[in-house]
């Protein structure tokens, strides 16, 4: 038998076994489990510095601010 991945909670929410943070959609939980739980893996890597994100938006976001760069002509 295959083990859940989430547990049911009395209020009717989505509960991650990993974290134990709650969703009122199963949808948001495997979102949860696939990106942002510790287990999620960071795939999505900054050219310019060693920063890596579990989604390709948090990355381009942290492109868009220039967050790398602005880091970098701090320490020169």
């Amino acid at each position: 038998m295959i083990e859940k991945v989430y547990i049911m909670t009395s209020d009717g929410h989505f509960s991650c076994r990993m974290c134990e943070k709650s969703f009122k959609w199963k949808g948001s939980l495997t979102r949860h489990m696939k990106y942002e739980c510790a287990t999620a893996e960071r795939s999505f890597e900054c050219n310019y510095c060693d920063h890596k994100f579990t989604q390709n938006t948090n990355l381009l976001r942290h492109m868009r601010l220039k967050v790398c760069l602005k880091a970098n002509k701090s320490h020169k």
